[in-house]
């Protein structure tokens, strides 16, 4: 095969590189079967640090044959071990992205074309309402799995580790999850309190101080520019940049709680409201986050399903 000529390359040899021999090696193993290849996330939006993911996709055309999907995983996880970067790439096919299933946002809004024929221009951006069940719901993955290792939480959180230096945020030995945790957050409270769609995940923190700018900015703006980008996710060696860091991490526990507080808000008025659709939506995330109140339970009641 001969080398892979990216269509629009990052201006990074080393991450061209890389990405032209990922490539190249989906192209042998799934011969004619990906329509596009494009990167998103900081490397395609030029605000990657050292640590950064490669937020990878390679877009199957239509749906994928029974057990496909199972090998293109293998292959990524095969290739995540040999990375010299840590490579973020979801088995998505085209399906998943024009029928609704997967958010397109980021994909059609703030990527790049990699290699092949281009389909961001089929790509729909989704109804407010639904894009914020998508997005309200992707913080109880960092706030459940990533941070606390379970698969549920229950409201109000504690620290994930209370006795720890850094209370159990410096999960793997650094910030990456942390920081993440905290922007998913944000990103849920700006569709809730702001109506407004996040197409890139380092947009967050703008948007947020543009349409929000309440008194958790300033924790949020700290978290940010000292974990991600001062640090670049690193533990800080020195003792003052860890007593800030862990001055940080006891701030951010309450404002864990107060995303949960407003997302539960939102599932009470998707429990009460007229959409089944919603109603079970809401329900599944219940089962989910556990919010071990009276109203709650009166409200899972009347959806007619019993509370836990």
């Amino acid at each position: 095969m001969p080398p892979i000529e990216l269509v629009q390359p990052t201006g990074q040899p080393a991450v061209d590189d890389y990405l032209s021999g990922l490539i190249a090696i989906f192209e042998l193993a799934f011969p004619g079967r990906v329509r596009a290849y494009y990167l998103a996330g900081s490397f395609a939006t030029g605000d990657a640090v050292a640590s950064s993911d490669i937020d990878f996709r390679a877009v199957f055309q239509g749906d994928f044959a029974p057990g496909e999907a199972e090998q293109v995983g293998r292959l990524r996880d095969s290739c995540a071990r040999i990375s010299a970067f840590q490579l973020d790439m979801p088995v998505r096919c085209e399906a998943d992205y024009l029928s609704g299933a997967e958010d397109p946002l980021a994909l059609k809004t703030a990527s790049l074309l990699l290699f092949g024929t281009d389909i961001r221009d089929q790509l729909v951006v989704p109804p407010l309402d639904y894009y914020t069940r998508m997005i309200t719901g992707a913080p109880y993955r960092n706030l459940a799995r990533w941070l606390r290792r379970s698969p549920i939480i229950r409201y109000p959180l504690d620290y994930p580790d209370p006795a720890g230096e850094f209370y159990g945020y410096d999960v793997g030995g650094d910030t990456k999850q942390f920081v993440g945790a905290i922007g998913w957050a944000a990103t849920g409270l700006l569709v809730l309190d702001a109506g407004q769609y996040v197409a890139r995940k380092s947009a967050w923190l703008d948007l947020y101080r543009q349409h929000i700018a309440d008194e958790w900015l300033p924790t949020l703006a700290a978290i940010y520019g000292r974990c991600r980008v001062d640090w670049a996710y690193a533990i800080p060696a020195d003792a003052a940049g860890r007593a800030e860091l862990r001055e940080l991490c006891r701030q951010a526990l309450a404002f864990e709680n107060h995303y949960l507080e407003r997302y539960r808000a939102y599932l009470l008025g998707l429990l009460s409201g007229a959409d089944p659709d919603a109603r079970g939506w809401a329900l599944e995330r219940l089962a989910l986050v556990l919010y071990p109140d009276a109203e709650i339970a009166a409200a899972i009641r009347a959806a007619g399903t019993p509370a836990n």
